[in-house]
């Protein structure tokens, strides 16, 4: 060991301290308001300094005295204040040098600077190494607890670099920020079966490892707010569903059992957000309970949970039945029905997923540390909840209140060919006896626009035009607004036969105003033909074809 001085330091860290670098990168934990920005830009000064004493060996020891200073900075400093060296090694990572005379980024023992991170791996390797050592080594009395906690900062540091890239151990590529996973690679000789057990328990779980970069163990984190928002969360998606009914069926009947059914599911959900709150006495010992030094009282969790789930699953089913129990009354040949019921029975993934839950929590039932084993559960709940919002899309009319917004709306500038300006196709709404236009809305969202009109007396529909807003592309609203169109059709129409809709060709057009050139990716024929649309008629003088599809 390095000779100590009067103050019990050894010499080289006192030597560090006072050096220009040390202080430089100091800032980074002593003042909250430092600016990682700021100590890149002296620290390249200080770069600069050594590539410049060191015209033949490119920065000398410089990499190795950063990382004793990062690393000496990291052990005097808590888990929780070490974001700021971690900034500043991420950000380091991304500057590059290069050789002025060959234009050639600049490598320090055979690794490129400052994107492989030269000399970090060995250096706190070297730094781990020597702790694993000392714990295992039976000549020495071991280390103190003011050592340790050094030691723990560090692996600290270590986690969070850790994390911050891609782990891909690979034959070609090794992420440059894992280099500092060498020096947990030391972790291993405390394993080796001639080390005491006890070292190897204190090697292994410094400040509990899998959240050491946390400063706290994972399975401290709390989920309380979880087990009162699931149930919440499941609420607004039932009535959201339910709000969607009320637009489609307006007949008395159906909306007394909407509101009624409104009624049965708001008190069930409420009920168990109250009972999810106070199922603990005090609130608290839910999740705090695993460890045995609290008091408290818990009423079954497993009861609460299994209740919720069966009656969720009896709610889902209930609603499926209500718009299925309508199709009875409608004119319409029983291929036709069985088409509109499987668009309803797609909600049906919700129960599916509601019964796959079950599963999860009898695995839940049996565990002792509730927020601990809550994932497999907690999962399926956020599926279930995200499909079952997620199936809610509405017509609304266009009023004097949405006609802006709706005129609004545009499409990609690449689409703009496919179709004419929504303001223009609201002016010809108002002058057309057979347009039908309608405001496409994703929940609250306005995302687009349709215009249907009738053809006479074919009984045939045709989609005039049709548009999502280039910001809500690629998110369903398109394949899912046309199922709605041709649902529509089919329910207030059964005598319909075709609906229609007029479609760029799948090679794009060229047109003399620039604007209006269509690429072959811009056209929305594949978008119709995946739908079931099938091209009826050659291209018109004004390269569009005519394309259909049999209600």
């Amino acid at each position: 060991m390095d000779r100590e001085s009067s103050s019990g330091l050894p010499r080289y860290i006192i030597e560090m301290e006072s050096s220009p670098l040390y202080r430089v990168l100091e800032t980074l934990v002593k003042e909250p308001d430092a600016s990682v920005r700021d100590v890149l830009e002296q620290f390249s000064r200080l770069t600069s300094a050594a590539t410049s004493s060191n015209a033949n060996t490119p920065l000398g020891a410089h990499p190795y005295n950063t990382w004793c200073c990062i690393i000496e900075i990291a052990k005097r400093t808590a888990p929780q204040r070490q974001f700021g060296l971690v900034d500043f090694v991420t950000q380091l990572q991304k500057t590059k040098l290069y050789d002025p005379g060959t234009g050639e980024q600049l490598k320090s023992e055979g690794y490129l600077l400052w994107t492989e991170l030269p000399a970090l791996g060995y250096t706190a390797a070297d730094e781990w190494n020597a702790c694993a050592k000392t714990l295992v080594d039976v000549a020495e009395p071991g280390i103190t607890d003011q050592e340790a906690r050094r030691y723990e900062n560090m692996l600290s540091l270590l986690a969070q670099l850790s994390s911050a890239a891609d782990v891909d151990y690979t034959d070609t590529r090794v992420p440059e920020l894992d280099f500092s996973l060498w020096s947990l690679r030391a972790f291993k000789d405390a394993f080796e079966p001639r080390n005491p057990t006890d070292a190897a328990t204190r090697t292994a779980s410094t400040k509990n490892l899998t959240a050491s970069a946390c400063g706290e163990p994972v399975r401290d984190r709390t989920r309380e707010l979880a087990t009162i928002t699931i149930a919440l969360a499941f609420l607004v998606s039932i009535t959201e569903t339910l709000k969607f009914f009320w637009v489609i069926f307006p007949s008395g009947n159906v909306q007394r059992v909407l509101w009624i059914t409104f009624a049965v599911t708001t008190a069930w959900g409420v009920a168990f957000v109250i009972c999810g709150i106070f199922q603990c006495r005090p609130i608290s010992f839910f999740w705090t309970h695993w460890d045995g030094l609290h008091e408290g009282y818990c009423v079954d969790p497993n009861a609460i949970a299994w209740s919720n789930a069966i009656t969720n699953i009896a709610f889902d089913l209930w609603i499926l039945i209500i718009p299925l129990s309508q199709l009875r009354g409608l004119q319409l040949h029983w291929k036709k029905k069985a088409g509109v019921a499987m668009m309803f029975c797609l909600g049906t993934f919700v129960t599916v997923v509601s019964i796959l839950r079950l599963q999860a929590l009898v695995y839940f039932a049996s565990t002792t540390n509730i927020t601990w084993n809550f994932y497999d559960t907690s999962r399926w709940s956020t599926v279930e909840i995200c499909l079952g919002i997620d199936s809610v899309l509405t017509f609304r009319e266009v009023t004097e209140d949405n006609w802006r917004a709706v005129a609004n709306l545009s499409v990609k500038d690449g689409q703009v060919g496919n179709l004419a300006p929504n303001v223009w196709s609201l002016c010809e709404a108002q002058y057309s006896e057979d347009a039908w236009v309608r405001a496409i809305y994703a929940d609250e969202t306005l995302v687009g626009m349709l215009m249907m009109a009738i053809w006479d007396p074919d009984e045939a529909y045709y989609i005039w035009r049709f548009m999502i807003d280039g910001r809500y592309q690629n998110l369903g609203y398109g394949r899912r607004g046309v199922q709605h169109a041709i649902a529509h059709v089919r329910q207030h129409n059964p005598q319909a036969k075709k609906l229609g809709v007029m479609s760029t060709p799948p090679e794009g057009k060229q047109s003399s105003n620039a604007l209006k050139n269509v690429k072959p990716q811009d056209s929305p024929y594949l978008f119709y033909q995946k739908l079931g649309f099938k091209q009826v008629a050659p291209p018109d003088e004004d390269g569009e074809i005519m394309m259909s599809i049999d209600l």
